[in-house]
């Protein structure tokens, strides 16, 4: 099949143009090694069964395992160096000790002591010793003096509780040595000697060595340097337990095992009658991956404490592989993708957080500067808002602070009429009226100034000076008014000039002449020019007939002597 269709069966590719002949997928085996033996097996069996595999193909042949190897003996008194597990399991044999050579010990079969009836002693294996009608004192016993003399001699039997009486004692008969020793379990005092002086002390059982133990006395067993179990104890199989002691495992667990159990367990022995108690086994430690993709060299229990995922013994975080989480990453576009944090931060996103997905992300838009055409002021939006706004979008990433949006224009009236397009703060600096955003002066009609105009005497209205000059009337100038006495009745009176000095005139004419009207019916001869008076005008456009000292006391600006305060003189438009 293709590789695709092999990834989604959650195989195993052997590349193209590879085929089933032979059936590949076969998985392999090898050599499997224990602590006393080895074996061919797969390597997940091996390592199921805490095994050290050794490769694939690999044999047990020749000691693969470097196992330990000492002499076996077995057959027909035949010494082999090999290992345990190959002298017991596989020869039948006696292990004589790791190391131990054949050079160093003698196999021999297993004779002892054989009795007759007359007291014939010989050293025979207990087959022939049965054969002849012997009877077979054990392996490894001798021919000591009297050992078979049928004569009889005192022998303690330690006292068992179906006797009634009080364990700890032994009871003295008289038997043959062989019948006291070996079918008894007595201690034999000698031949010849009674019973008759009560020669048995206390016995009980004595463990010379693990697994070795004798009924004798507790002087004989002090001497013997052996552990005395009390009087009237008795020798069972576990009367002398091979001493056990604390065997740290890999994990740091401790079990207390024998020393050959520990080595077995593949532990680490702490020493006989040694306690878990009070060992100290240290745990291997491992890679340890966590939830967020973190790694933390751990012991597996702190691991699974704090639910990681333990990656094995020895195994550090450098080399192992954790996966990371992932999550919703927002680009700068507004865009989204699930990406691990690591990579989400390479491409210049922002992490949303672990398990986190763009259908539930709000991943914001980019903002700019957005003009308003109409005001000229700036505001910080998202282009979709700018447009909706109908502002002018100055770009992702622009800043109001740093954007300077073009004030509107508009058409301006000025007071005299003219129109000028510019902002509306300008028109207001030149007191003009502004007709709004977007107009223009073409298409803008301003209203011309008005001023009094006089259509005879006592006769005055205000409007412009083509409207009075087209009903033939006397236009006073733009921005006087009717209000303030022009076109009276009395039509002289004095006028103090700033060149000619004092005229008997009308006001009209002294307005003409620049002077200053002094009123009707007044004259020069009633009203002479001798304090020059003259406009004094003020911050707020306000005019006064002030004589030059009392207008720059009071703040004013003088504009000359015996100049009126007629046409508003104050408020003209600059030339």
């Amino acid at each position: 099949m293709t590789f695709a269709a092999c990834n989604e069966l959650q195989g195993s590719y052997l590349g193209d143009n590879s085929h089933c002949d032979g059936n590949p997928c076969v998985e392999p085996v090898g050599a499997c090694c224990f602590a006393i033996s080895c074996s061919i097996l797969t390597e997940d069996e091996c390592l199921y069964q805490d095994g050290s595999y050794l490769g694939d193909d690999t044999t047990c042949d020749d000691n693969a395992c470097d196992l330990p190897t000492g002499a076996c003996c077995y057959g027909d008194l035949v010494c082999i160096e090999t290992t345990l597990f190959d002298c017991y399991f596989e020869l039948d044999g006696d292990y004589q000790g790791d190391n131990v050579s054949c050079a160093q010990i003698k196999c021999s079969i297993n004779r002892g002591a054989c009795c007759f009836d007359e007291g014939l002693c010989l050293l025979l294996v207990d087959d022939a010793c049965e054969l002849f009608g012997g009877t077979f004192l054990g392996g490894g016993t001798t021919c000591e003096p009297d050992m078979c003399n049928p004569a009889l001699g005192a022998c303690c039997v330690p006292l068992d509780s179906s006797s009634g009486r009080t364990l700890g004692l032994s009871e003295c008969v008289e038997l043959p040595g062989y019948a006291c020793i070996y079918l008894e379990g007595g201690s034999f005092l000698g031949v010849d000697s009674s019973c008759t002086s009560q020669p048995c002390d206390p016995t009980g059982a004595c463990c010379l060595a693990p697994l070795e133990c004798a009924v004798v006395s507790r002087a004989a067993c002090d001497e013997a340097e052996g552990e005395y179990l009390g009087d009237g104890s008795f020798c069972t199989e576990d009367s002398c337990p091979e001493p056990t002691g604390a065997c740290c495992q890999y994990d740091g667990t401790c079990y207390e095992l024998t020393e050959y159990e520990c080595s077995l367990a593949e532990g680490s022995y702490q020493g006989d009658y040694s306690s878990c108690d009070g060992a100290e086994c240290p745990q291997s430690t491992g890679a340890c991956c966590f939830y967020d993709g973190d790694c933390s060299e751990l012991t597996e229990s702190e691991c699974n404490f704090f639910e990681g995922a333990f990656q094995g013994i020895d195994t550090s975080c450098e080399f192992s592989e954790c996966p990371q989480p992932t999550g919703a990453c927002c680009f700068y576009e507004g865009d989204c993708s699930e990406l691990t944090e690591s990579e989400c931060h390479s491409f210049e996103g922002t992490f949303q957080g672990i398990d986190t997905i763009c259908e539930f992300a709000e991943c914001p838009l980019p903002t700019g500067a957005c003009c308003d055409e109409f005001d000229g002021s700036c505001s910080q939006m998202t282009f979709d808002d700018c447009e909706f706004y109908k502002g002018v979008y100055q770009g992702d990433g622009t800043s109001c602070e740093f954007t300077e949006c073009p004030l509107p224009m508009g058409a301006c009236c000025k007071m005299d009429g003219e129109c000028v397009e510019v902002s509306p703060s300008e028109c207001a600096s030149i007191e003009g009226k502004y007709e709004g955003n977007r107009t223009l002066c073409e298409f803008t009609e301003c209203p011309m100034p008005s001023g009094a105009c006089c259509l005879g005497v006592n006769n005055c209205v205000d409007q412009t000076r083509a409207d009075c000059l087209a009903v033939q009337g006397e236009y006073q100038g733009d921005f006087t008014q009717c209000s303030e006495g022009y076109c009276l009745d009395l039509a002289l009176g004095a006028c103090c000039t700033p060149t000619i000095g004092c005229l008997n005139t009308s006001l009209a004419g002294c307005i003409a002449c620049l002077g200053l009207y002094r009123g009707g019916g007044t004259s020069c001869e009633t009203l002479p020019c001798t304090a020059p008076l003259g406009a004094c005008c003020f911050e707020d456009t306000t005019c006064q007939h002030l004589t030059t000292a009392d207008c720059s006391f009071a703040g004013g600006n003088y504009l000359g002597n015996w100049i009126g305060c007629y046409q508003n003189p104050c408020t003209q438009p600059a030339d």
